[in-house]
Protein backbone atom coordinates (compact mmCIF):
# COMPACT_ATOMS: atom_id res chain seq x y z
CA UNK A 1 0.00 0.00 0.00
CA UNK A 2 2.30 3.12 -0.84
CA UNK A 3 2.34 6.07 1.63
CA UNK A 4 1.11 9.59 0.91
CA UNK A 5 3.01 12.26 3.45
CA UNK A 6 1.70 15.55 2.37
CA UNK A 7 4.82 18.79 2.40
CA UNK A 8 3.90 21.23 4.67
CA UNK A 9 4.57 23.92 2.00
CA UNK A 10 1.75 22.63 0.20
CA UNK A 11 3.69 22.07 -3.29
CA UNK A 12 3.05 18.49 -3.41
CA UNK A 13 3.56 14.82 -1.48
CA UNK A 14 6.01 12.71 -0.53
CA UNK A 15 5.34 8.92 -1.91
CA UNK A 16 6.88 6.01 -0.40
CA UNK A 17 5.75 2.31 -1.72
CA UNK A 18 7.79 -1.34 -0.84
CA UNK A 19 7.04 -1.93 -5.05
CA UNK A 20 9.03 1.01 -6.86
CA UNK A 21 7.21 0.04 -10.29
CA UNK A 22 4.07 2.89 -9.13
CA UNK A 23 6.09 5.57 -8.72
CA UNK A 24 8.87 5.30 -11.06
CA UNK A 25 5.80 5.48 -13.36
CA UNK A 26 4.99 8.71 -12.18
CA UNK A 27 5.51 12.03 -14.07
CA UNK A 28 5.57 14.28 -10.84
CA UNK A 29 7.98 17.45 -10.07
CA UNK A 30 10.58 16.75 -7.44
CA UNK A 31 10.29 18.77 -4.66
CA UNK A 32 13.69 21.37 -3.72
CA UNK A 33 14.13 23.39 -1.11
CA UNK A 34 12.48 24.26 2.23
CA UNK A 35 9.52 26.89 0.50
CA UNK A 36 7.07 27.06 3.19
CA UNK A 37 8.55 25.56 5.95
CA UNK A 38 8.76 28.97 7.87
CA UNK A 39 5.45 29.69 7.42
CA UNK A 40 3.99 26.13 8.81
CA UNK A 41 3.82 26.89 12.34
CA UNK A 42 0.79 29.57 11.74
CA UNK A 43 -0.44 26.97 8.78
CA UNK A 44 -0.85 24.49 10.83
CA UNK A 45 -3.35 25.29 13.62
CA UNK A 46 -5.71 26.36 10.55
CA UNK A 47 -4.99 23.27 8.48
CA UNK A 48 -5.95 21.01 11.43
CA UNK A 49 -9.04 22.86 12.42
CA UNK A 50 -10.03 22.51 8.69
CA UNK A 51 -9.01 18.61 8.36
CA UNK A 52 -10.65 18.09 11.76
CA UNK A 53 -14.10 19.64 10.86
CA UNK A 54 -13.99 17.84 6.95
CA UNK A 55 -14.14 14.59 9.29
CA UNK A 56 -16.87 15.67 11.05
CA UNK A 57 -19.11 16.34 8.56
CA UNK A 58 -18.25 13.20 6.91
CA UNK A 59 -18.59 10.66 9.81
CA UNK A 60 -21.47 9.06 8.47
CA UNK A 61 -20.12 9.13 4.61
CA UNK A 62 -18.62 5.56 3.33
CA UNK A 63 -15.22 7.77 3.10
CA UNK A 64 -12.28 6.96 4.50
CA UNK A 65 -9.17 9.20 5.49
CA UNK A 66 -5.41 8.39 6.24
CA UNK A 67 -5.11 7.28 10.21
CA UNK A 68 -4.62 9.69 12.17
CA UNK A 69 -5.18 12.69 9.48
CA UNK A 70 -6.61 15.84 11.13
CA UNK A 71 -6.19 14.15 14.61
CA UNK A 72 -2.62 13.58 15.25
CA UNK A 73 -0.92 15.06 11.83
CA UNK A 74 -2.05 17.14 9.35
CA UNK A 75 -1.13 17.96 5.66
CA UNK A 76 -2.64 20.22 2.72
CA UNK A 77 -3.48 16.83 0.70
CA UNK A 78 -5.10 13.80 2.21
CA UNK A 79 -5.19 11.04 0.09
CA UNK A 80 -9.45 9.66 0.51
CA UNK A 81 -10.49 5.77 0.68
CA UNK A 82 -13.83 5.98 -1.59
CA UNK A 83 -16.23 2.88 -2.14
CA UNK A 84 -15.04 0.33 -5.41
CA UNK A 85 -15.52 2.22 -8.28
CA UNK A 86 -16.52 5.79 -7.56
CA UNK A 87 -13.04 7.68 -7.99
CA UNK A 88 -13.91 9.25 -10.89
CA UNK A 89 -17.23 10.27 -10.56
CA UNK A 90 -15.65 11.36 -6.81
CA UNK A 91 -13.59 13.54 -9.25
CA UNK A 92 -16.12 14.92 -11.98
CA UNK A 93 -17.90 16.38 -8.68
CA UNK A 94 -15.27 17.69 -6.89
CA UNK A 95 -14.12 19.49 -10.01
CA UNK A 96 -17.55 21.35 -10.46
CA UNK A 97 -16.96 22.40 -7.28
CA UNK A 98 -13.80 24.04 -7.72
CA UNK A 99 -12.09 21.26 -5.39
CA UNK A 100 -8.35 20.04 -6.31
CA UNK A 101 -8.08 16.46 -6.49
CA UNK A 102 -6.22 14.17 -7.92
CA UNK A 103 -6.86 10.09 -9.03
CA UNK A 104 -4.36 7.60 -8.04
CA UNK A 105 -3.79 6.14 -11.32
CA UNK A 106 0.16 4.25 -11.54
CA UNK A 107 -0.77 3.12 -14.88
CA UNK A 108 1.59 3.95 -17.89
CA UNK A 109 0.64 3.07 -21.46
CA UNK A 110 3.20 0.02 -21.67
CA UNK A 111 1.78 -1.98 -18.31
CA UNK A 112 -0.87 -4.24 -19.29
CA UNK A 113 -4.09 -4.13 -16.61
CA UNK A 114 -2.92 -7.56 -15.11
CA UNK A 115 0.58 -6.34 -14.18
CA UNK A 116 -0.64 -3.64 -11.85
CA UNK A 117 -4.03 -5.10 -10.11
CA UNK A 118 -3.01 -2.99 -6.98
CA UNK A 119 -2.92 0.15 -8.67
CA UNK A 120 -6.16 -0.43 -10.66
CA UNK A 121 -7.69 -1.01 -7.42
CA UNK A 122 -6.37 2.33 -5.70
CA UNK A 123 -7.09 4.13 -9.03
CA UNK A 124 -10.93 3.33 -8.96
CA UNK A 125 -11.22 3.73 -4.93
CA UNK A 126 -8.43 6.74 -4.18
CA UNK A 127 -8.82 10.60 -4.56
CA UNK A 128 -6.24 12.79 -2.99
CA UNK A 129 -7.85 16.13 -2.12
CA UNK A 130 -5.82 19.37 -1.40
CA UNK A 131 -7.37 21.33 1.38
CA UNK A 132 -6.64 24.46 1.84
CA UNK A 133 -6.05 25.88 5.32
CA UNK A 134 -8.31 28.88 5.33
CA UNK A 135 -11.75 27.14 3.84
CA UNK A 136 -14.77 27.99 6.34
CA UNK A 137 -17.39 26.18 7.47
CA UNK A 138 -19.39 26.54 4.25
CA UNK A 139 -16.66 25.45 1.70
CA UNK A 140 -15.95 22.31 3.69
CA UNK A 141 -19.70 21.62 3.89
CA UNK A 142 -19.75 22.36 0.09
CA UNK A 143 -16.62 19.88 -0.18
CA UNK A 144 -18.20 17.12 1.95
CA UNK A 145 -21.83 17.81 0.08
CA UNK A 146 -19.60 17.39 -2.88
CA UNK A 147 -18.01 13.67 -2.22
CA UNK A 148 -21.08 12.90 -0.57
CA UNK A 149 -23.02 13.18 -3.63
CA UNK A 150 -20.85 11.65 -5.55
CA UNK A 151 -20.33 8.24 -3.51
CA UNK A 152 -24.02 8.17 -3.22
CA UNK A 153 -24.24 7.34 -7.05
Amino acid sequence: MPVIVGLPSGQGVFLACEDATPIVAMEAPLFEGEAGLDLWPQKRPRLATAAQRLRVLLLDAPIGFQPGWGMSWVSETCALSLPDDTAPAVLTKLAEAGVEAVGASFRTRDMEADETPVADRLASSVVVIRLDPDLGLQALDDIAAALRSAVAG
